[in-house]
């Protein structure tokens, strides 16, 4: 139930849009701090969305940024954004309007440099039209660090459902992710110091990225650890985008389906294996909750549970993402994808699948992720599964009550895991 001043917030910030769109930038600043304003008496923003403050706040903000830069305030602007994403880099609101700002008072490579984005291979990044035709696939997104054990088959598997081009951004590797990586010719190679924490998880980086070249273009936005797993018979990509393309739509959810071995944690793992389809197993229960007008935006269908609820028992684990997307003009990038500000009628109700591979790869990645303390908060998740491999050194994550061996995409139909909805049309 809303209370009376977010009630009268959010009208306000309804004014406040429409003055906007009006070109009454004045007024429309003038709305927006009165928002603001309100901000002591709304309700605490939810831990779980990832914010720090109340979504209408983080949206008056970025009115109040954009009405600068209609009046040409940019330094304004820029300091405005600036000051509200220091308390929260995270927020997709705060990071997006920080990088519009940064691109009005600095010029179109602003937010690249504040990342500082640079392009190791621009020989491969050739000028491309910014309009998509039906026949693009999707520019594959992905930033990593030290995931040599992961990129041959993240590659492999990608490459498999048509993608023909990668943006991939390097956070400091000191593996050989960057030697293998250059010399891939459909790996478009970027590469920053810039924390993680500070990129939004990857989401500015991206955002920043595709405002310059991929305009109304489809992003398929994964970690390393995610294999995407198309929700139709063909499993193909073009198909997929000429559906979404043909009806309308701008987003496609999946669920995150954790894959394992059969041996202890603590075992050697070269690397992850290109073919997973009877290499690895799943858990039969693969959610445990639903929650419903959840994130950062209120529009979408959180699963929660999984391996991690069985592991540890009572961990709130999100499981939806929203990987696949198309980067029109206001499309915020959200810190893991979790989430998108599509409207709901114009994403899919087909749901796809991310096999995640992280429990196939090296256990060290656990340490080392630990030490870092640049994940979601502070890199709880870490902190769980270093502690499981110190106090249970020969647990494996294999269960004979609870296991099953992947099977392929028929099988994630099967179980619920993914749902054709309204893919049925594929082929009209």
């Amino acid at each position: 139930m809303h209370t009376g001043s977010e009630v009268l917030a959010r009208q306000t910030l309804l004014l406040a849009q429409a003055a906007l769109n009006r070109g009454q930038a004045g007024g429309a600043r003038d709305l927006a701090i009165r928002v603001i304003d309100l901000e002591p008496m709304l309700s605490t923003a939810s831990q779980l969305d990832g914010q720090r403050r109340h979504r209408l706040v983080a949206a008056a903000i970025g009115i109040c940024v954009d009405a600068e830069i209609a009046l040409g305030q940019t330094g304004s602007a820029l300091d405005r954004s600036n000051e509200a994403w220091l308390q929260d880099p995270v927020d997709p609101q705060l990071a997006a309007a920080k990088i519009r700002a940064l691109d009005a008072a600095v010029g179109p490579n602003g937010a690249l440099d504040a990342f500082g984005l640079s392009l190791v291979n621009p020989a491969l990044s050739q000028p491309r039209p910014n309009k998509s035709s039906p026949a693009d696939p999707p520019v594959c997104m992905m930033i990593c660090r030290d995931e040599m054990h992961q990129l041959p088959s993240f590659l492999s598997h990608h490459r498999a459902l048509g993608v023909t081009r990668f943006i991939v951004i390097d956070n400091d590797s000191r593996d050989d992710s960057v030697a293998f990586l250059v010399q891939q010719a459909d790996v478009e190679l970027w590469s920053t110091s810039t924390k993680f924490r500070e990129l939004a998880f990857g989401a500015s980086a991206f955002t920043a990225i595709a405002r310059a070249q991929l305009a109304d273009r489809w992003c398929l936005i994964l970690d390393a650890d995610e294999r995407f797993v198309v929700p139709a018979a063909e499993q193909q990509l073009d198909a997929l985008i000429t559906h979404l393309d043909r009806h309308e739509l701008q987003a496609v959810g999946a669920v995150l389906v954790d894959l394992y071995d059969q041996r202890p944690l603590v075992s050697a793992r070269p690397s992850v294996p290109t073919n997973l389809i009877g290499n690895a197993y799943l858990d039969r229960r693969w959610m445990h909750e639903t929650l419903r007008s959840a994130g950062p935006f209120g529009n979408g269908v959180h699963l929660v549970g999984g391996l991690r609820r069985r592991l540890f028992d009572g961990t709130y684990f999100l499981l939806s993402k929203v990987p696949l997307v198309k980067f029109t003009n206001g499309r915020l990038l959200v810190a893991g994808q979790h989430d998108t500000n599509a409207p709901v009628r114009s994403i899919s109700s087909a749901r796809a699948c991310l096999l995640h591979t992280k429990f196939l790869s090296p256990i060290q990645q656990f340490d080392l992720q630990v030490r870092r303390a640049e994940h979601a908060n502070e890199a709880a998740d870490y902190k769980q599964y270093a502690w499981l491999t110190k106090t249970h050194p020969d647990r494996a994550l294999f269960d004979a009550e609870c296991s099953i061996r992947y099977d392929g995409p028929s099988q994630l139909v099967e179980m619920g895991v993914m749902q054709h909805a309204d893919m049925g049309t594929l082929d009209e």
